[in-house]
């Protein structure tokens, strides 16, 4: 066992990255399910990152 709190390991991966260029949630609601609908597998189980932290802190 690690005695440090993190560990960072490197690898090469895909990471699909969507680009919002409309803010109204029902216009990219329906983008995404016609994207989806043209390769369905390929969103299938996505690795998902999000830029939004919120910390706990003790």
């Amino acid at each position: 066992m690690s005695n440090t709190p993190i560990e960072l390991k490197g690898s090469s991966f895909t990471l699909s990255v969507v680009h919002l260029h409309e803010a109204e949630p029902k216009v990219i609601h329906q983008a995404l399910e016609d994207k989806i609908a043209q390769a369905p597998a390929f969103l299938n189980m996505p690795p998902l990152y999000s830029t939004s932290v919120h910390w706990k802190t003790r």
